[in-house]
């Protein structure tokens, strides 16, 4: 993998800067069916079936495959965990209609999808610094979703707290996202 990884640098680093712009991450995943269920990593489906969930990550941008995890349920739970650390305990999520959520909401909220059957593709694009104070850090990028019928944007703004202790160095205090002019 680190030969891979080494390959993969050198070339990235011959791309024009347009290359950077825009990173389309994909990821799949499909139920292989076993009837060994007291299997470790083993789980079960919402039709009562036994298996593993392979999840293969890709960067759709150049169809580089990034990562395959067997063993789904345990690495979901830990990426949660890891996903859910970066949130302060007063953060705050303002929907595009409006609606406010504070972290347990918006983190039960994404509990709530997790198994379900997801054919969206987000991705963020212009993502700038609109404003760096101390050890805050106001971020503005694009938001684009498709969900194969029509593809929605809005502008996300999000307010970070600078802390080394934290996944990326950033703790997310606010996001709040701002439908685009052009959509109802």
């Amino acid at each position: 993998m680190n030969a891979f990884n080494r390959v993969r640098e050198k070339v990235w680093k011959q791309q024009p800067e347009e290359f950077f712009d825009c990173a389309i991450i994909e990821g799949d995943g499909t139920q292989i069916e076993t009837s060994a269920e007291k299997k470790q990593g083993i789980g079960i489906n919402y039709k009562g079936q036994w298996g593993y969930h392979p999840l293969i990550i890709t960067l759709a941008n150049t169809r580089e495959h990034s990562r395959t995890v067997v063993h789904r349920q345990a690495e979901e739970q830990a990426f949660f965990r890891r996903f859910e650390s970066a949130f302060h305990e007063n953060f705050t999520f303002v929907s595009s209609s409006g609606k406010e959520f504070d972290r347990v909401e918006f983190l039960e909220h994404l509990r709530q999808l997790e198994g379900q059957s997801v054919t969206t593709r987000i991705w963020a694009e212009n993502i700038r610094t609109f404003c760096s104070s101390g050890s805050s850090l106001v971020v503005r990028f694009d938001e684009h979703e498709d969900d194969k019928q029509i593809v929605r944007s809005r502008v996300s703004t999000v307010v970070f707290e600078v802390n080394d202790s934290m996944p990326n160095r950033l703790c997310w205090i606010r996001l709040h996202e701002t439908r685009k002019k052009d959509e109802t």
